[in-house]
């Protein structure tokens, strides 16, 4: 059994990163972390992060010199924890090394070094001067699996002649198995000297952190091991494996004495009220994240649509380029959806049935707005005196008769497919960005020709509909439903029909406006519109 285990809790670093939190955690509460991490016993307690680009600051962790460390805690003389600050390389500035004092003059005995694999020789010659002046250096590589295992071979071999006090085995989008930790582990235990501590770092995307980090436990037998955690796994997004968890396992299995009380005081008394408000933990976006080895803000953009289905964005986002993956691109992913949308189809035939099936008659459009709702008394009176053909877009009314159920919505399309197979006296128009099911999906539009080459409301199904009705020369319609956006209400008639999200929604309201200036088709409302 391993004996040289060793806990480094990252929560006032690493927890900090919580979007919302930003390091501010509040100068109290910086030390109520830190001092119940010291007499709880944890071995090494990271405090936060050095960066030459902020300001010094008594509420937060991120301090731009090394001596500022002694502004933010005061450890006990006698404490038998080990301090530890952070650089990263990617975010401060060249300079960054003239901010850090020698050991002797300050507080925290070692310092972590994170770097990116293009940055290896910069980070080389940081991390001699970082040794140089006398702290125990801790090597960070992030995104160890961008690394094959000749080349991380390569990246220990070198980082070993610095003599550092541990070198990483960093997971940052937690996309490691078990394996997978093995395989690094054994590359990194062949080339570094034996008494250089392997740490692990890891990210609860697939929740694999406590498990990995306790089969790591058992797969190494001799050498020093550091595993990083955080308090109830505060973290950024999916978050970190939890301290209490792993000092838990340590007491039960390996003889270890922490107090745990004091861990869970630390929860109880600073960290449920912060994950009350910031939440982090694991998620969907995070999974899909991971799986397709993709950078999260890829899924955000495209779920913030609400117009694609989860497997629609899985494909999507498979599509971005290697080398374009680790970080946000808006015009790759742009450039991407608007390529995947541009089905060409012949929609020919299609054109000609619908235009057959309701030329010269009364045509009413059910848009999916709260007045569909409110006013459906309304609305249904008009239908019984005029008995239109009626059209409904991205919804299955509660309790109106639909002709026609127009879909240019992936994620409606999914909720409301087998409602309307259920119906059938409706017809399902589609258009071609809609990945159909069981093939009931017969009358398909193009939908790269009937996209609106107006930023924000390309894809606004009314327009896009009254685009189709155009095109087979309808002139006018009566609509309903079509209310307009306005700020912090819901603006359609359920919650499902949450479509998407709409920053400024005067200016996207004008461009409504302003299109249907232009539109073929002439519109009576008879319900309440800012359109009208």
């Amino acid at each position: 059994m391993n004996k040289n285990i060793s806990i480094l809790d990252c929560t006032l670093r690493d927890g900090g990163l919580v979007d919302g939190v930003k390091g501010h955690f509040g100068h109290g509460v910086i030390n109520s972390i830190y001092k119940r991490l010291e007499v709880s016993g944890i071995d090494i307690i990271e405090i936060g992060f050095m960066d030459d680009t902020k300001k010094f600051n008594m509420d937060n962790v991120e301090v731009p010199r090394s001596e500022d460390f002694s502004r933010l805690i005061t450890p006990d003389p006698n404490r038998k924890s080990m301090i530890v600050g952070m650089v990263m390389l990617p975010v401060v500035t060249e300079n960054m090394i003239n901010n850090i004092g020698p050991k002797s003059e300050s507080i925290i005995d070692g310092i972590r070094v994170v770097f990116q694999k293009p940055q290896l020789e910069f980070a080389y010659n940081f991390c001699k001067q970082i040794k140089e002046r006398g702290y125990k250096l801790f090597i960070q590589p992030a995104m160890l699996n961008k690394y094959s295992f000749e080349e991380a071979a390569t990246m220990v071999r070198k980082m070993n002649e610095l003599k550092p006090h541990a070198i990483y085995m960093v997971d940052t989008y937690g996309l490691m198995h078990k394996q997978d930790l093995f395989n690094y582990f054994d590359v990194f235990e062949k080339n570094s000297d034996k008494d250089v501590a392997i740490g692990y770092h890891s990210h609860n995307n697939f929740q694999l952190g406590y498990s990995n980090s306790i089969e790591l436990m058992q797969y190494c037998k001799q050498r020093p091991i550091i595993i990083d955690s955080s308090v109830y796994g505060m973290g950024k997004r999916s978050g970190n494996c939890h301290t209490e968890l792993l000092a838990s396992y340590l007491n039960h299995n390996y003889g270890r004495n922490f107090d745990i009380g004091q861990i869970l005081e630390i929860i109880d008394l600073e960290i449920l009220k912060l994950h009350e408000k910031y939440k982090w933990g694991y998620s969907l976006v995070d999974f899909i994240a991971a799986s397709s080895d993709r950078y999260y803000g890829y899924i955000e953009y495209l779920l913030k649509k609400k117009t694609l289905s989860i497997a629609q964005i899985q494909e999507l986002i498979l599509r971005v380029p290697e080398e374009k993956k680790t970080e946000f691109h808006k015009d790759i992913i742009d450039d991407i959806l608007q390529e995947y949308q541009s089905i060409v189809v012949n929609d020919d035939s299609t054109y000609a049935m619908l235009k057959s099936e309701i030329s010269g008659k009364e045509i009413m459009i059910l848009s999916p707005g709260p007045s569909l709702t409110t006013q459906s008394a309304k609305i249904k009176e008009h239908i019984k005196k005029h008995k239109p053909i009626v059209f409904a877009i991205n919804v299955v009314p509660a309790d109106i008769t639909a002709n026609y159920i127009f879909l240019s919505n992936a994620r409606r399309y999914n909720h409301l497919l087998y409602d309307i197979i259920q119906d059938d006296k409706t017809k399902l128009l589609v258009t071609s960005n809609i990945t159909a099911a069981d093939n009931h999906a017969k009358r398909v539009f193009d939908f790269s020709k009937l996209r609106i080459d107006v930023q924000d409301i390309s894809d606004n199904a009314t327009l896009l509909l009254l685009g189709i009705l155009g095109k087979i020369g309808i002139k006018q319609a009566t609509v309903a439903g079509f209310d307009g956006f306005s700020s912090g209400v819901n603006n359609y008639s359920s919650d499902y029909t949450a479509l998407c999200t709409i920053g400024d929604t005067e200016a996207h309201n004008k461009k409504i406006v302003d299109y249907l200036k232009t539109c073929p088709v002439k519109l009576e409302f008879i319900t309440e519109s800012k359109y009208s």
